[in-house]
């Protein structure tokens, strides 16, 4: 009978602690949006819907609807999902197959109601990946005075 070398050990200790700490990520942050007219008045009972997909590891996207409160705020927590690396092995490589069309890693934006994106301080869409860990956004609704 064949001993194992304390490298072997090692090695698949090492594999082992890898699987366990990656075995689920976040995949949207927490994320507070306030809503407000072109006064800075706050917009109550407007949909705002939270969308997030990671490309790598699945081929749907999942969503989550909110109303803002009187003050024109909603609050979207944190979503952990686990992992299965098979999944994103193919998923990977089904993305990569689209070229240059291809998305890889997570996304996640807001859509209020109304607006096809919620820009930034530079007008650009917010498309989250990754970090910071929380959000907050504060959407001015055009023409709305």
């Amino acid at each position: 009978m064949r001993i194992m070398s304390a490298r072997t050990i090692t090695i698949a200790a090492m594999l082992l602690l890898a699987c366990l700490l990656f075995a689920s990520f976040l995949a949207a942050p927490n994320w507070d949006v306030t809503v407000v007219d072109g006064n800075g008045n706050p917009v109550p009972n407007i949909s705002v819907t939270e969308t997030w997909q990671n490309y790598s590891c699945e081929n749907v996207n999942h969503t989550a609807t909110l109303t803002t409160d009187a003050h024109g705020q909603v609050h979207f927590p944190p979503v952990h999902v686990q992992r299965n690396v098979t999944k994103c092995l193919h998923e990977t490589a089904s993305e990569l197959a689209e070229g240059v069309h291809a998305s890889l890693g997570r996304h996640v934006y807001i859509n209020v109601q109304g607006l096809a994106c919620v820009p930034d301080s530079h007008d650009k869409c917010i498309d989250w990946t990754g970090s910071p860990t929380h959000m907050t956004s504060r959407v001015i609704l055009p023409g709305s005075h």
